[in-house]
């Protein structure tokens, strides 16, 4: 065992659950959205006029663009470190486009809590 072990078991964790983050923001946003969409269809098949919910319907889509720039920002971040690892980088420069996956994937479960909120209101 590298003397190192602990540092490695932690980045293999931070990955492990950056990536159920995301898992959760497509997931949460994306079936939201499409619950949304089959709920108003089935209310027009009807002829029932359905509630306003393209407010929420947007928070849900921003959601899963949040998502998707996560996802993008986070591969940076592992470029980045790769880089660093082979001293063509400085140190520490994986923080930037660290931060910014971070700050990202907390808009998108932000969007997802505004969506639910307004579509809960809108019904």
């Amino acid at each position: 065992m590298s003397n190192n072990w602990h540092q490695e078991e932690t980045y293999k964790s931070m990955i492990q659950i950056s990536s159920v983050v995301m898992k959760f923001i497509f997931t949460a946003n994306g079936g939201a959205a499409v619950a949304l969409l089959t709920f108003m269809g089935q209310l027009r098949a009807k002829d029932i006029a359905p509630p306003e919910l393209s407010c929420a319907l947007l928070f849900f889509l921003l959601g899963v663009l949040f998502g998707g720039l996560t996802a993008a920002f986070s591969y940076m971040t592992q470029l980045t470190l790769f880089r660093e690892g082979k001293s063509e980088l400085p140190p520490n420069k994986h923080h930037i486009p660290m931060r910014i996956a971070a700050l990202f994937a907390l808009f998108g479960i932000v969007s997802f809590g505004v969506g639910s909120w307004l579509a809960v209101g809108a019904i």
